[in-house]
């Protein structure tokens, strides 16, 4: 391990949401809410100095306080102390809310990731990672606000390089990876033959995939693909909206068997 313990510079994010200021708060501030765009579970005591606990599945659960607790502007969260803490306890990310021309602005800071080469996979990880939820925050709130989520998810490593990963991923979905554009529409076939067909919302070619699958009730595909010592790691997450029992257990059986092709 590295012994350069010092802080590397702050990720910055910025989304613009068309919703009210309430509902973004709402949306970042409650554990009902995160569970529809961030994690699979959550938790958050609505104070300061209060719980901030977000699961991805076992072994995956992050927990931390709410160091800064400003209703409707802002939300900080970390551990008490990382001020001069070293590794993970030293991160924290401070939410902040501004309204511009109608919409609302969701600032995302992420601060105190050690430098050092042995934390350059986590904060490219995390740089790709926030705008994958972010964008996944702007869709549910654009578009399925209030509706509960079920996701069908596989994150898993890679020997191969992030371009061989992120073409393979594209391939899954049955999509080009050089043809993509942000903001087309697209229609595909996956390699288990399924069509499907939707949107391409967002595209950072080798890294970030967002789409709407139009076959699952508008539901949203996100990928992100980041480099590791031994290659390459995926996070894949399709986020349905109150699609009915019998619909969702035939789609979660479907990807499932998708994403078992995959790694």
């Amino acid at each position: 391990m590295s012994n350069d313990t010092s802080p590397r510079p702050p990720q910055t994010h910025e989304i613009e949401i068309d919703a009210p200021p309430e509902a973004v708060w709402k949306a970042i501030s409650t554990g009902e809410e995160m569970a529809r765009w961030y994690a699979e579970e959550a938790r958050v005591e609505p104070r300061a100095g209060g719980e901030h606990w977000v699961s991805w599945g076992e072994g995956q659960e992050v927990g931390n306080q709410n160091l800064a607790w400003e209703p409707g502007r802002r939300l900080t969260v970390g551990k008490p102390g990382h001020e001069t803490a070293t590794g993970w306890k030293a991160i924290v990310v401070d939410f902040q809310i501004e309204t511009r021309g109608g919409r609302t602005l969701l600032k995302l800071v992420q601060s105190g990731l050690p430098a050092g080469p042995d934390w350059d996979s986590m904060d490219e990880g995390t740089e790709v990672g926030w705008e994958m939820f972010l964008h996944a925050l702007k869709f549910y709130l654009e578009h399925h606000a209030g509706k509960p989520r079920r996701t069908i998810l596989r994150y898993w490593s890679s020997p191969h390089s992030v371009d061989e990963t992120w073409r393979a991923v594209c391939a899954l979905l049955g999509l080009n990876a050089a043809e993509l554009g942000a903001g087309a529409r697209y229609s595909a076939t996956t390699s288990t033959g399924d069509a499907i067909s939707g949107q391409l919302l967002a595209i950072d070619p080798g890294h970030l995939l967002v789409a709407t699958v139009e076959q699952l009730g508008d539901a949203l595909v996100t990928a992100t693909v980041h480099a590791t010592k031994e290659g390459a790691y995926v996070n894949f997450i399709v986020g349905t909206f109150a699609l009915p029992d019998a619909q969702y257990a035939d789609a979660r059986a479907r990807w499932s068997s998708l994403l078992e092709k995959a790694g």
